[in-house]
């Protein structure tokens, strides 16, 4: 049940209730009596979910250096520090000014907000009477990073101007929505994450105006325009401040600094420290006294390796117990990704010790760490309570995610046009005792079908609706994804199952998901992959180049009319996966299907039990430095990712039997040797020199084949590359998950963390090469999950028979299907004009002149399907032209090829068609034959005929007999009435251009002397395409011993290419075949032979009659001057 929402202008387009109508681009007008094709703009599906801020008790044992939780758990009832839908990035201080006393202050929608507003900085204190909130700003802008001061003051950034500036207010505001906006200090630049400095006026901030990662800066707030000092200067990434209380030795003042440093060996952030340091503390308000060279204020990591961001300061306590000893330590919590993907608050305390002056940490434990639930922002609001008996208590607040979690879509191409597709609500109470219910349940894990007309989900359903019983499960739920409206969907399940991951297989007709139940009502939730398989698969039309075959269409019900029936309709297999032998697998998650449907590639984790996800927050999972990827068949023959086990550079001691590939959330690619994945990651045993670690990163592993499991290339796509080198979209994103492929291979939408802010994932669209990142969705709530709605691009070509003596002639209506995703629902119309009629065809449905056909079965990619209506022609028919129009359920982008027309006959007089074996030819290849057909459909002869061709420049025409040549007028003399003349001339594709595919037509124009009451038909063109194949090598320069990847472009689909090398030997298994976009993709070892020189790799047809020429791309082959490098793999 979706909550009511009102429309709302957003940065990312506008917020409708369902079920909206697609956003479209009509296409050219056409008959009132055909469906009008529309082109829709796909869309992307994603995960909306807002966050919290919540109170939690941590206890600090006297003694120790560590902290260790009370409980936690929120400190007060709903509603507490939440004024509105959502809050976020807390912030607390001790507001001594007017005797405030502890003050929050944060970002939210307020209390009249709506969930996508951009929000503003709120204040809250409990003034004794209750919480007290003040409005500090009111603007369209967004606000990041509140922070507060002792004297009440607040600082944060807004991006009011076009870019993140510093803007300064005050928690007494009463409201700003009555007062001038605030003017932010504008600067060069982002300037984000402030931070006050103890005991000043003094701020700490980000900023990237000299340094795109982002470097420390120093301002005062009493004067924030004018000079500004600089505190680092690195080719890394310094953000998110945070400035300890400042401690003495009587002689001087210092202040620890820290903040969070992103590099190659940790690219989302390890904890580093600058001490400020006032010589004259203790004789005003603290003033670092800072050297005009920032190199002199050496920062040191305080915390090696681990991963943190967000760390925030907190009161001060004792960490000894020798009274004479001068330490002092400081409580410090930060957000962390190590044992949990959606983010942990850790704390310790951190200890000046006299003896070196350097701050240190104790040991780190969890404060608030709820599996997959994302914590993070934790900031200190209490002092210790060291009154009475037992250990110290000190109160945190953080940012949490909620379970209001819905399933969202938006236009993929712009991220507008946000509509709600799952938005659940408890359903209501039927017992006496209900007690308190939670606002909302969850619904999280979009997939769309193959066809892109239908959304599964996993959504949190109560076990026993509307009983006081509040246990819940999560089930698998179907919406139409062109409505919005929910379906039927009923598949066998317990009622506290826990069904998530879901995950459409490229035929429509199977889901596959992960299930976890309880099978011990003590025990663990136990993850299982299960396949449901919804219809039984049946067969599709063979994908065909040119397709001719005709098939007449049989009565086929829709798949989705069995999800209603019941539960014995939709069978529930599980998919067997065995272990390795050596290790319990804990998790399971993310099945992903290869595009062949035969296999599905899943992440698993052995031994550690780790949670991710908004549905997982009962559901033990993995995480990318402990889990694997593993590649299975239905019948669980599953094995796991190995790289370099066939690597030449790696002694068979080292590498024998390969790598496993570690990793999460992966998505097969559409070429087949693509996965993509999140926290990729090689470890060996004993082999740290070729360990890579992509923690908290999205790259992409290639297979040496689709059948494959064994990973020939890894490559990173966001953080660094294995070099340390940083990528492109290093100041852009700082942690990327979620990968999703485009239908077209061309791109992935990730969940992103956008570089130097606090952790609020957005969705981005990622170059597949890593070399662009641009945020598509970006709101102040979580977006994460997403999924690409498939998109297709259907074509109708309509023809017709010569009219029979008995006035009879056939149409014929193909179907095909360009690509890139399979097409569900397509159906063709035909209008005929008056004197045109038909009785029907089988599985067709005839209304007054219309005639509707629908497709027999989806359409893959390069699939076509021909069907066939009889029509009769009246001898007085005046208007002989039949339109018709195809539509299908499957989103298109293109639509000005989905109309077409065909003339059934003449009233009289001469006509010429011409029509071609192949609209697509190769050079070098098997020549197209054009089929030229004259025809009189008068009942007198026509005299004088003569026949005009003229062809494209990239073919070589022959034939065309009984003309003299094929080019040129050709005299047929006279043709009789109702007579016809068939010539076929073929087109040999022997021109060798280089470049693009050529496009040309074949026209063929008849004349006559005789009378041609209709001319419209003199002339008759086909269109031919000449593509010329090409392959490209990884290298123009490589040594024996080394892999080259060869790459085909414009290649016959499904013809083989046999590979050799023109000197030298060629190591190459069975002979690759073209996918559906003319593409291949084959990795060659250039074998010692000892031939150093200049060779082509030659690529031939290898048939009796070539399917296309010979191609050759160069390749120098130099010496090997290294044996057995050090490195993983070679760029």
């Amino acid at each position: 049940m979706a909550r009511p929402r009102r429309a709302l202008a957003l940065a990312v387009g506008t917020l409708l209730v369902l079920p909206p109508a697609a956003a479209v681009v009509l296409a050219p007008p056409a008959p009132a009596a055909l469906p009008v094709p529309a082109a829709t703009a796909p869309r992307l599906a994603l995960t909306d979910t807002t966050t919290s801020t919540v109170r939690a008790g941590v206890l600090h044992d006297d003694g120790t250096t560590g902290v260790a939780p009370d409980w936690p758990q929120p400190a007060a009832g709903p509603g507490d520090l939440t004024p509105g839908q959502w809050t976020s990035q807390p912030d607390a201080e001790y507001v001594w000014a007017e005797e405030w006393g502890w003050t929050w202050v944060l970002v939210s929608n307020g209390p009249e907000g709506e969930r996508h507003d951009a929000g503003d900085v709120w204040a809250v204190r409990d003034s004794g009477e209750g919480w007290e909130w003040r409005r500090l700003t009111c603007d369209d802008a967004r606000e990041s990073h509140p922070v507060v001061a002792p004297d009440g003051r607040v600082a944060y950034a807004t991006d009011v101007g076009g870019q993140w500036d510093l803007a300064f207010t005050e928690v007494f505001v009463d409201d700003a929505c009555a007062q001038e906006p605030v003017e932010p200090v504008r600067a060069p630049g982002d300037d984000l994450w402030p931070a006050w400095v103890p005991q000043s006026t003094l701020v700490v901030f980000s900023s990237t105006r000299d340094d795109p990662l982002a470097e420390l800066y120093l301002l005062d707030a009493e004067a924030p325009g004018t000079t500004v000092r600089r505190l680092t200067r690195s080719p890394e990434a310094e953000t998110q401040p945070t400035v300890s209380d400042v401690s003495s030795d009587g002689e001087s003042g210092v202040a620890a600094l820290a903040y969070v440093r992103g590099a190659a060996d940790e690219p989302s952030g390890t904890l580093n420290v600058i001490d400020l340091v006032d010589p004259s503390q203790g004789k005003g308000d603290f003033d670092p006294e800072l050297p005009p060279d920032p190199e002199v204020l050496p920062p040191y990591k305080i915390w090696g390796g681990w991963q943190a961001s967000e760390p925030s300061f907190g009161p001060w306590v004792d960490p000894t117990d020798d009274p004479d000893a001068f330490d002092d330590g400081y409580l410090l919590a930060w957000t962390s990704t190590v044992d949990d993907a959606a983010g942990d608050v850790r704390g310790t305390v951190a200890v000046r010790t006299a003896l070196d002056q350097r701050l240190s940490l104790g040991t780190p434990v969890p404060l608030l760490a709820t599996p997959g639930l994302a914590e993070s922002h934790p900031t200190w609001s209490s002092w210790v309570d060291s009154e009475g008996e037992g250990p110290e208590r000190v109160e945190l607040t953080a940012q949490v995610a909620t379970v209001d979690a819905d399933v969202v879509d938006v236009r993929a191409d712009d991220g507008t046009d946000l509509r709600v597709l799952a938005s659940s609500v408890w359903p209501p109470a039927t017992g006496e005792t209900p007690g308190p219910r939670p606002p909302a349940l969850g619904d999280v894990d979009p997939a769309w079908s193959p066809t892109g007309d239908l959304v599964v989900h996993s959504g949190e359903r109560q076990a026993v609706d509307g009983s006081e019983d509040l246990t819940t499960g999560w089930a698998l739920e179907l919406v139409d994804g062109l409505t919005g409206a929910a379906l039927p969907f009923t598949y066998p399940r317990q009622p506290t199952d826990v069904d998530v991951d879901p995950a459409w297989s490229p035929d429509g007709t199977r889901i596959a998901f992960v299930r976890h139940r309880r099978v011990d009502p003590e025990g663990p939730l136990v993850p299982t992959l299960q396949v449901l398989t919804l219809v039984p698969p049946g067969p599709t039309p063979t994908p065909t180049p040119t397709p001719s075959a005709t098939v007449t269409p049989t009565p086929t019900p829709t798949w989705w009319a069995a999800l209603a029936a019941p539960p014995t309709t939709a069978t529930l297999t599980q998919v067997p996966l065995p272990g390795d032998g050596t290790r319990t697998v804990t998790g399971l998650r993310d099945p992903s299907w290869s595009p062949d449907g035969t296999r599905l590639v899943v992440s698993r984790s052995f031994e550690e039990e780790i949670i991710i996800g908004v549905a997982a927050a009962v559901v033990p999972d993995d995480q990318g430095d402990t889990s694997e990827l593993w590649v299975t068949d239905l019948a669980g023959d599953a094995r796991p990712l190995l790289t370099l086990a066939n690597d030449p550079t790696c002694p068979p001691a080292v590498c024998a039997g390969g790598f496993r590939v570690g990793g999460r959330s992966p998505a097969w690619g559409p070429d087949g040797v693509s996965i993509a994945a999140a926290g990729l990651a090689v470890r060996g045993p004993d082999v740290p020199e070729r360990w890579t670690e992509m923690r908290a990163q999205v790259g992409v592993v290639t297979l040496a084949a689709p059948a494959s499991t064994d990973v020939v290339a890894l490559r990173p796509l966001t953080g660094f590359a294995l070099d340390g080198t940083p990528l492109p979209t290093r100041a852009q994103l700082v942690e990327a998950d979620d990968p999703a492929w485009s239908p077209d291979g061309t791109a992935l939408a990730v969940t992103g963390l956008r570089a130097g802010r606090e952790r609020d994932p957005d969705v981005w669209v990622l170059a597949a090469d890593g070399s662009t990142a641009a945020p598509l969705v970006a709101t102040p709530v979580r977006e994460t999950q997403p999924a690409h709605q498939p998109w297709a691009d259907l074509v109708l070509t309509l023809t017709a028979t010569p009219v029979a003596p008995d006035r009879s002639s056939t149409l014929t209506a193909t179907l095909s299907n360009a690509g890139p995703s399979r097409v569900g629902g397509a159906s063709v119309t035909l209008a005929l004009p008056p004197g045109v009629t038909t009785a029907g065809a089988p599985g067709c449905t005839v209304a007054g002149a219309e005639v509707t056909c629908p497709a027999p079965a989806d359409l893959p990619p390069g699939a076509a399907v021909a069907l066939t209506v009889p029509v009769s022609v009246a001898t007085d028919a005046t208007d002989r032209t039949v339109r018709g129009a195809a539509v299908a359920r499957t989103p298109e982008r293109v639509v000005t090829n989905n109309t077409a027309t065909v003339d059934v006959g003449t009233p009289g007089g001469v006509g010429v068609q011409v029509t071609l074996s192949s609209p697509v030819a190769w050079v070098g290849g098997r020549p197209v034959d054009a089929t030229v057909t004259v025809r009189n459909a008068g009942d007198t002869a026509a005299q004088d005929v003569r026949l005009t061709l003229t062809y494209p420049g990239t073919v070589v025409p022959s034939g065309l007999a009984p003309c003299a040549a094929p080019t040129g007028a050709c005299d047929l003399g006279t043709l009789p009435g109702g007579g016809s003349v068939v010539l076929t001339a073929a087109l040999d594709p022997a021109v060798v251009f280089e470049g693009p595919p050529q496009v040309g037509p074949v026209v063929a124009v008849v004349s006559t002397a005789s009378p041609d009451p209709q001319p419209a038909d003199d002339r008759s063109e086909a269109t031919l395409e000449v593509r010329r194949p090409h392959v490209t090598l990884s290298h123009g320069v490589a040594r024996a011993g080394e892999v080259v990847f060869a790459t085909g472009t414009d290649f016959p689909p499904g013809e083989p290419v046999t590979l050799t090398w023109s000197t030298g030997i060629t190591s190459v298994g069975a002979p690759p075949a073209a996918s559906g976009d003319g593409r291949w993709l084959v990795p060659l070892v250039l074998i010692r032979d000892g031939l150093t020189t200049t060779r082509d790799l030659v690529a031939t047809s290898g048939q009796p009659v070539p399917a296309f020429g010979e191609v050759t791309a160069p390749l120098l082959v130099v010496p090997a001057t290294v044996d057995a490098p050090a490195f993983l793999f070679r760029g």
